[in-house]
């Protein structure tokens, strides 16, 4: 039933992602390798189609991952500067705290799509992946790219394997 389901909201975020023109992909505080990986993985696959998408983090980026391509696109979180989006994808984070979105409550909640290997705490989203079986962020991601036929070039690949590997330790669990 949750393969399901996942189906229907893969075929949902192919069709929302179709419509939208500016996308913004948000990770957690704080970033980790899985929400660093999964925002920038998801977001260049989107430009690839000739979608604006735009980074955000409401924390500093670690200096570790700066061999990530494109980290340097991740801005911090100032809504006034940047343009008001058509969806809003929230990775590696169940609830509204792990982030400093504030206005993320008066958007739409049928244009934000929560992809997480968390449970959830509150609903963010009409439209959520959530998969507590899963490894990683980066892993659903990852699927969701294998349903939707999306190719996964050199530098998506890095940051889904970096996600996948900072999750598990090295698949050490």
């Amino acid at each position: 039933k949750n393969a399901e389901k996942q189906a229907g909201i893969s075929g949902k975020i192919a069709k929302l992602t179709k419509s939208a023109k500016i996308i913004f992909l948000a990770g957690h505080k704080e970033p980790d390798g899985d929400s660093l990986g999964s925002m920038l993985a998801l977001g260049l696959a989107l430009k690839e189609q000739k979608r604006q998408a735009f980074f955000i983090s409401s924390g500093p980026i670690p200096k570790k991952f700066s061999f990530l391509p494109e980290i340097w696109q991740i801005r911090p979180l100032q809504m006034q500067n940047m343009p008001q989006p058509d969806l809003i994808f929230c990775l590696d984070f169940g609830d509204s705290k792990r982030i400093d979105l504030t206005n993320l409550a008066s958007f739409p909640q049928n244009r934000i799509i929560c992809i997480d290997h968390h449970p959830l705490t509150e609903k963010i989203s009409d439209n959520s992946i959530i998969d507590p079986q899963a490894s990683s962020t980066c892993e659903i991601i990852s699927l969701i790219f294998q349903k939707l036929n999306w190719p996964v070039n050199k530098d998506i690949a890095l940051c889904l394997l970096t996600g996948i590997l900072t999750d598990t330790k090295s698949f050490c669990y």
